[in-house]
């Protein structure tokens, strides 16, 4: 039974490049279950991808925290910057 507690204790760490994707893809997520309108989705999406892609370039220790910290208070605000 230890041996199964154990497994189910341990968590894998996560690269970057997976935390990022995984973060990405909840955004993603979260318009598409809010746009009534294709429309909306596909130019909010693409302020999303432009977000994701001028941030590319930062450390992944660096701005990675200011980041995310950005993007839960534009979620509580209902909206994307």
């Amino acid at each position: 039974m230890k041996v199964v507690t154990d497994f189910m204790r341990a968590r894998v760490a996560l690269t970057h490049a997976q935390r990022v994707t995984r973060l990405y893809r909840t955004a993603l997520r979260t318009l598409d279950s809010w746009a009534c309108d294709r429309e909306i989705f596909l130019t909010r999406g693409g302020a999303i991808r432009a977000r994701f892609d001028a941030a590319k370039g930062e450390a992944a220790d660096g701005g990675c925290g200011r980041a995310r910290a950005g993007g839960r208070g534009a979620a509580r605000r209902g909206r994307a910057r």
